[in-house]
């Protein structure tokens, strides 16, 4: 039988135990994901900081936990309170994962939500497929995919020309983001967070200066029509990815008239090569699944090692 308790301190060297054996799992088949998430010292001290200031399930068989879940209660996400939970802040049995996710969540949403907290997000490992779907029958949806890759360039890539973007650059990369950021506020993603164009250009400023980011803009006939920003410092999307080995993309945009000729394949290796020149071991990205254009690409080039995952519940429920 499983029984559903609230998280106490007692519990938490097992959690950590079966979050560290879910990832060991996870590395079995992507091994370039970073080794040191393995360690029950790097995850145990996220989770008692977590678990202390926010309330947690956990699932128990015959006294043995199989399962938990904790998500920190953010006040302001895109306008709105938020609960969420990192990947390594919920773990299940894989065997029985549907169904301890189910349960653990059944027994946790009406506390967010009596907190007014509407909207509910987590990430899962990529391969806990059981989980996912479990989810997914909770009424969640896939919302952010984080990828990894090697350094090795994509082969077949066409000639293009490639420049990388310094501070007299600004404006070419201030456009390209701004049409991002169009293409993002579009159907069917409907993504706000742009920012003041002023904060926006402040931010993209101090980036061209700084050497931990590179910017790489492929010209057409002297006309900038695509750019591609990888970083070394980047927190990503999910935890699992930030390590010192790691680069991460962090913007990318073709016009869609440049589209199709191989240009954004040319940026994605001159961005894979400034990595490995500046001693990085893999390359991380993550994009907005409902992003059609970008899925496809970044799904033919990287493997998804994170799912995150959205639900909204319907706030007339306190009305």
């Amino acid at each position: 039988m499983l029984e559903i308790v609230p998280f106490r301190k007692e519990f938490l060297d097992a959690a950590t135990a079966l979050v560290t054996v879910r990832y060991r799992a996870l590395r079995q088949e992507m091994p370039l994901a970073p080794p040191r998430y393995e360690d029950n010292a790097v995850i145990r001290p996220m989770l008692a900081k977590l678990t202390a200031s926010a309330p947690a399930v956990t699932g128990l068989r015959d006294g043995k936990l199989i399962g938990f879940l904790a998500a920190w209660l953010i006040p302001s996400w895109r306008g709105q309170p938020l609960a969420y939970s990192p990947e390594w802040a919920n773990a299940a049995e894989p065997e029985e994962a549907r169904r301890i996710y189910q349960a653990l969540y059944t027994e946790i949403a009406p506390f967010w939500v009596r907190q007014r907290t509407f909207v509910h997000n987590l990430t899962i490992f990529a391969n806990d497929r059981a989980g996912i779907e479990g989810w997914q029958w909770l009424g969640f949806g896939y919302y952010v995919i984080d990828g990894l890759r090697s350094l090795e360039p994509v082969p077949d890539a066409p000639a293009v020309d490639i420049r990388r973007a310094g501070e007299d650059d600004l404006d070419v990369i201030a456009d390209l983001d701004n049409q991002l950021w169009v293409h993002l506020s579009s159907s069917p993603i409907f993504l706000s967070g742009g920012g003041d164009e002023s904060d926006s250009r402040a931010e993209l400023a101090a980036a061209l200066r700084d050497p931990k980011h590179a910017f790489f803009v492929a010209y057409r006939q002297d006309k900038p029509v695509a750019f591609l920003r990888v970083e070394g410092d980047n927190n990503g999307a999910c935890t699992i990815v930030r390590d010192p080995g790691t680069a991460a993309i962090t913007g990318a945009y073709t016009l869609p008239e440049a589209r199709g000729d191989g240009i954004a394949v040319a940026l994605l290796n001159r961005g894979l090569h400034w990595a490995e020149q500046n001693g990085f071991v893999r390359c991380s990205v993550d994009f907005e699944a409902m992003n059609v254009p970008a899925a496809r690409f970044w799904l033919r080039h990287f493997a998804p090692v994170c799912i995150s995952l959205h639900r909204h519940v319907n706030e007339a429920i306190y009305d």
